[in-house]
């Protein structure tokens, strides 16, 4: 059961890393000419952070009572489906709404996923595994950004937002 948390983390790290490389160079297609394309990607990319630190409290309290199984899972499926549109996004405004959405639903996974490893695990086991579960997150945070940019490489922009998703959904 651990080890399936772990990998949720690692999944959801390799699922929002694996959208970041491309970001810049997709709201620079949708907006040929556009003079503030870093600015546009930080704005986007910061509005979902923050979205997601500010659900990880409300969707934790929702855990408690609903469970954390199910929210996790809810979650993970929803940022799945929430991330194929995407791929079909027009405008940046587009693209922002979803990502912060996204990120809403991503949010909610980690205090689930750390109320289970605490329900799971010794107390006095729970430093290490918490440790070892960070590591495992970092794996995650360096496989995504590579894995996006080489799926996009291959197969177009739209490809790591669908890598994002099937993450996800798996």
């Amino acid at each position: 059961r651990l080890i399936s948390l772990m990998l949720t983390v690692a999944a959801v790290n390799i699922a929002s890393g694996a959208v970041v490389p491309i970001l810049p160079l997709f709201i620079q297609q949708l907006s040929p000419g556009a003079a503030a394309i870093g600015s546009t990607t930080g704005v986007i990319l910061g509005l979902r952070a923050l979205a997601g630190a500010l659900s990880a409290a409300a969707i934790g309290r929702i855990s408690d009572r609903l469970g954390f199984r199910r929210i996790l899972v809810s979650c993970l499926l929803a940022a799945a489906v929430v991330s194929v549109p995407l791929v079909f996004v027009r405008t940046p405004l587009q693209l922002l709404l979803l990502c912060v959405l996204v990120g809403i639903l991503l949010g909610g996974t980690v205090p689930t996923v750390n109320a289970l490893i605490a329900n799971r695990t010794n107390r006095e086991k729970q430093g290490s595994v918490y440790g070892l579960n960070s590591s495992v997150g970092a794996v995650g945070t360096a496989v995504g950004p590579s894995l996006g940019a080489v799926v996009s490489a291959f197969w177009g922009f739209g490809a790591a937002f669908l890598t994002s998703a099937t993450v996800l959904g798996l």
